[in-house]
């Protein structure tokens, strides 16, 4: 299939061929076409913090205002973009998971034709690798679909046209007037999304410039927009209401950075080591491999950088979230391509192969199509064989499969129907999300997820000791809120973790929240991921907090 992306080239400069044009389109489009299918076939398949996006967005459309009405600690700039699919969810009978995975296969798909027309317009002597570029982009989202949608994805997705605008400027092949434009407010949006993002953005730039130290490179069109939305982001927060800046710049904010230097306890309880080493191994011999390459493609050192960047990010974190490596993979994984295509591209002329002959649009359109078929076969064997779960259930209409619903799906059907409030207090998204987004619950506090109430209180101890006076507020406001929500909207079904010895447990009971709840509610037992598991995967190992159980609660006389 890779000789059938290949056009034979001279190093002249040179804009892409009709053949190598179309048979590009072809091979990503039947890719996309896939990813497609497969969001279609299981609507409820959903990431857990793409899921918490979505409810965010659907609370804002409910006029919940962020970080007031609800609280979680994601960039306001996430929140909006999650307002798109929560107003299609609004107007259509699907569900909520299956609109937010066609939103973002949507801007993957528009990400990857940017990219591919910015290249293929352009002309260099780097034409040879644009039809393997193109096709890695889209089949990129194969390999991180456990991820799609999540605050990574949605950052590689959107910087990467950027990535190569920049780069084709800094060649001096600057990209047409919309398509720099274009790229530049995705580069913006982008950057937007995270304050360490910012630098991502920095740094890429800065490597430009000293790679040709001109100075008018730095006021080209695409980075002029994206610099425009980046203030206009910044800007924004002056006319926010300042119950929402400050909650976000003083309380959330701050508590993400703060939660870099804190080691989460619960990463004893995984039984094994929580890295991604391999990833990091991965990243490593690529760009050994690729930068030994680099005078092959003026492109290898830019995503080489890239990579160096994200890891960095990854770093800082301290996480080891597998999403958190999407930046660096990409980069790597971009490097890697760049070098098979060189070493296509050189056996492709040292023989001789004549492509004119074998690479016609009718003849990669029947390969492409007969591949396709028969790669369709595995999801329908698994549409056959699944467990269907009917969402007219649950006030959506469709067919999922049952097996795609996440774990303790069980005693949540068994305790409360669609659209009961329920509060599941973990230090990490799961397992409220994607659980209640799946079967239609809501949430039953401000509060999404626990990892506040876990690393807020910690933040009182931060010098200078007036900084933390403030930090002190916002959290005994913050609990304060949690014991009004469960006295007021008086949820159908708690769930806390099982072992007391957690931070977030102490930090609950010593604001003397778990005895209201023990007050007003039943204890229904301890229920493990485990136990859990016969029709439901176990969930990733990403997600800390795997073996422990939690104890669920339900209203006194139900």
């Amino acid at each position: 299939m890779t000789t059938l992306l290949m056009q034979k080239l001279s190093r002249s400069k040179t804009t892409a061929s009709k053949l190598a044009v179309e048979n590009t389109l072809i091979i990503a489009g039947a890719v996309f076409l896939y990813l497609l299918i497969q969001i279609i076939l299981h609507p409820l398949r959903i990431a857990a913090e793409a899921a918490l996006h979505m409810e965010c967005g659907r609370l804002i459309m409910e006029g919940k205002i962020p970080y007031v009405g609800f609280f979680d600690t994601y960039a306001p700039m996430l929140l909006y973009l999650a307002t798109i699919p929560a107003a299609l969810s609004k107007m259509l009978p699907a569900h909520p998971a299956l609109i937010f995975n066609f939103f973002v296969f949507t801007l993957s798909l528009i990400s990857c034709l940017l990219s591919a027309f910015m290249l293929f317009q352009a002309k260099s002597r780097d034409q040879y690798f644009v039809p393997f570029l193109v096709v890695a982009l889209a089949a990129a989202n194969f390999l991180w679909l456990n991820d799609f949608g999540q605050r990574d994805h949605i950052f590689v997705v959107l910087y990467t046209p950027y990535l190569l605008s920049r780069w084709l400027t800094n060649l001096g092949l600057e990209s047409k007037r919309y398509f720099a434009i274009a790229a530049g407010i995705a580069g913006g949006i982008s950057t937007c999304l995270d304050p360490l993002y910012v630098l991502v953005f920095a740094g890429m730039e800065i490597f430009f410039f000293l790679q040709k130290l001109k100075w008018t490179r730095l006021l080209s069109l695409d980075i002029r927009c994206a610099c425009i939305v980046i203030v206009l982001y910044a800007l924004h927060f002056l006319v926010l209401p300042k119950t929402v800046s400050t909650m976000y710049l003083h309380f959330a904010l701050p508590m993400v950075l703060f939660s870099y230097k804190t080691w989460n306890p619960l990463l004893v309880y995984v039984g094994m080591t929580p890295d991604r080493r391999d990833l990091v191994y991965f990243m490593a011999g690529s760009l050994v491999v690729a930068l030994g390459c680099r005078k092959f493609s003026s492109l290898i050192p830019p995503f080489a950088v890239l990579s160096l960047i994200g890891f960095g990010l990854v770093v800082i974190q301290g996480e080891m979230v597998s999403s958190q490596f999407l930046p660096m993979l990409l980069g790597a994984g971009m490097a890697a391509v760049l070098v098979l295509a060189s070493g296509i591209n050189l056996m492709v002329k040292r023989f001789a192969v004549p492509l004119d002959r074998f690479c016609r649009p009718e003849i990669v359109g029947a390969i492409t199509a007969v591949t396709f078929i028969l790669c369709l076969f595995a999801p329908a064997n698994q549409v056959r064989a699944a467990d269907g779960f009917d969402l007219s259930a649950i006030g959506f209409s469709g067919t999922g499969n049952k097996k795609d619903l996440a774990n303790f799906s069980e005693i949540l059907e068994r305790e409360t129907v669609p659209g009961d409030q329920v509060l599941i207090l973990n230090d990490r998204i799961r397992p409220a999300y994607p659980l209640l987004l799946q079967l239609n619950r809501r949430p039953g506090s401000v509060q999404l997820t626990g990892f506040p109430v876990r690393v807020a209180p910690a933040m009182s101890f931060i010098e200078p000791i007036e900084q933390s006076k403030d930090y002190t507020v916002f959290t005994d406001q913050m609990f304060e809120e949690l014991r009004r929500d469960i006295k007021d909207r008086r949820p159908k079904m708690i769930m806390l973790l099982a072992d007391e010895n957690l931070t977030l447990m102490q930090n609950l009971r010593q604001r003397k929240i778990i005895e209201d709840i023990e007050a007003n509610y039943q204890n229904k037992g301890i229920f493990d991921w485990a136990t859990d598991s016969k029709n439901h995967p176990d969930p990733r190992l990403d997600y800390c907090g795997y073996w422990t159980a939690f104890t669920v609660y339900t209203p006194k006389g139900k």
